[in-house]
């Protein structure tokens, strides 16, 4: 069960992430480099993804004490917490990705285009070939260069039926140093 919902919510977390593709599209966001705090919110058409979610906590909740200790503490080193309505992860954003003004993928096996770009949003057409596979659209509003609001709109599969799933994203700087969180896209 928890390979079905790991899978899943790496491609939610694909949704809003950005990679500035084109080196000639104009001059994006200004961001800070550093450690980021993710959190998102999701909402499908049928409840399904909300559902897989709940599983997700009750099947760690289930496991043996041993087990249970080794997955949180697995989450908490690449900064995931699983919550009720929102969930987030902390990610780090290189120096040299700041100073292109970009926020590389996070899922491996994802592409993005740049749909449109300004000086304080970004508009992304995303495809994951994940398991679920996901695709989507997100735009991303910059308040600041230390924060940032997204909603995604994301097509995957859930419990085996395709599902339309928007996600709801707000970004935090968190400070200059990842710690032990490593640049996305490395």
């Amino acid at each position: 069960m928890m390979k079905t919902k790991t899978p899943f919510t790496a491609a939610l977390l694909c949704a809003a992430s950005l990679h500035t593709a084109h080196a000639q599209t104009p001059p994006g966001p200004r961001i800070e480099a550093g450690l980021w705090e993710i959190n998102m919110s999701l909402k499908s058409q049928t409840g399904k993804a909300e559902m897989a979610m709940r599983e997700a906590q009750a099947y760690i909740s289930r496991l043996p004490p041993d087990q249970r200790k080794q997955v949180e503490q697995m989450m908490a080193q690449q900064g995931v917490k699983l919550g009720d309505k929102t969930s987030s992860v902390n990610a780090c954003i290189s120096k040299e990705d700041a100073e292109r003004g970009e926020i590389p993928q996070q899922a491996g096996d994802c592409t993005q285009q740049v749909l449109e770009k300004s000086a304080s949003s970004m508009k992304v057409k995303f495809s994951c070939n994940t398991n679920p596979p996901a695709q989507g659209e997100a735009l991303v509003e910059f308040q600041s260069p230390t924060a940032y609001t997204s909603r995604g709109i994301v097509d995957t599969v859930v419990l085996g039926q395709n599902e339309r799933v928007t996600v709801d994203q707000t970004g935090r700087w968190l400070g200059a140093d990842c710690g032990s969180v490593r640049p996305l896209g490395k």
